[in-house]
């Protein structure tokens, strides 16, 4: 895993552009630049979830896959987790470590983490 940060800062709710904290998890997890993956945020609530899908199958051969909140990985890889942002009433993901559920990188740059449980967790199988 190599942190990347996230660059577009927003809820998507008022008009603004949605935040990609999405785009900088999975591009952490996966070893890519930014610029390589896709900001699927904008794509929500619709096509999101498949784009990301296609987009990991496509560029690596593997499947992210949607996790329940107290999935553990037996051998304590990482995940991306969604929760509450701190920021307002919106979504934030994070890496997390799949083993003991830490968080290992937050891309927004206040480092904040998420308010409370994780909602959804999701991580990648071969």
């Amino acid at each position: 895993m190599i942190a990347v940060d996230q660059d577009v800062f927003g809820n998507g709710q008022d008009g603004t552009r949605p935040g990609n904290c999405w785009q900088a998890c999975v591009a952490s997890l996966l070893e890519f630049p930014l610029s390589k993956v896709p900001h699927f945020a904008e794509l929500y609530p619709t096509s999101w979830w498949p784009e990301t899908q296609d987009f990991v199958a496509t560029e690596t051969g593997l499947r992210i896959e949607c996790f329940m909140p107290d999935a553990r990985t037996d051998e304590g890889g990482f995940m991306i987790a969604s929760g509450q942002s701190p920021r307002g009433d919106f979504l934030h993901a994070v890496v997390i470590n799949g083993f003991t559920g830490e968080i290992v990188h937050d891309p927004h740059p206040s480092r904040a983490g998420v308010v409370g449980e994780f909602i959804d967790k999701f991580g990648f199988v071969s």
